[in-house]
């Protein structure tokens, strides 16, 4: 997770620890501006559209992808702002998670803001006008966080499938329980995907 100023500032030193960055836009936000983020009282300047927020998220976009890592955005405000959206599909990053309940709006803010830096000539010339049949593929995905309801599924289902594959002691040969249609069998507890700050369900 990149938090703090120093994730942004030192962003070549810790590429070279790790094969990616995650930011966590809320926490970023309360520690580059000096905002507690649950304080009623500062909510008015708690704003992760600030200026000393969106370049350091400008900043840490284009170190990580320099030094050759991936880097997504998790937080609620794209969820509740389309130009909060749009602005990070402009840096360029390479994914944006979201709460499940938000997901399919984002994806069509993204799908939305994203000719937008096609024309910007990342990936192709300035006014390029492309035709549906050659329209290219997405340069932001979209993930949905899982939930600690989706968690706690995953490890339920993987304490079923450990005990059916082992059996009962002295039962002799055990045969391993088939998988309903349309189920895949998860190899170990908890669920796959992105999970931000500490498994909340937003940052």
């Amino acid at each position: 997770m990149a938090e703090i100023p120093a994730n942004v500032i030192l962003a070549q030193d810790f590429a070279e620890r790790f094969d990616g960055f995650s930011i966590g836009s809320n926490d970023l936000t309360q520690l580059t501006l000096g905002v507690d983020r649950d304080s009623e009282a500062l909510a008015h300047v708690f704003d992760e559209t600030d200026p000393a927020v969106t370049r350091s998220i400008e900043m840490l976009v284009l170190r990580a992808q320099a030094a050759g890592r991936s880097i997504g955005l998790c937080g609620q405000r794209p969820s509740d702002d389309p130009a909060f959206t749009e602005f990070l599909v402009k840096t360029g990053i390479d994914s944006v998670s979201v709460a499940p309940d938000s997901f399919a709006v984002v994806k069509q803010h993204v799908a939305a803001a994203e000719p937008g830096r096609y024309e910007q000539g990342r990936t192709a010339p300035s006014g390029t006008r492309w035709s549906q049949a050659e329209q290219p593929s997405p340069l932001v995905t979209v993930k949905r966080q899982h939930t600690s309801a989706d968690r706690w599924l995953g490890r339920l289902r993987a304490r079923r499938y450990t005990m059916a594959e082992a059996g009962a002691p002295g039962d002799g040969p055990t045969r391993s329980r088939p998988a309903r249609a349309g189920r895949v069998r998860r190899p170990s507890g908890g669920s796959a995907g992105p999970q931000c700050e500490r498994g909340s369900d937003d940052d």
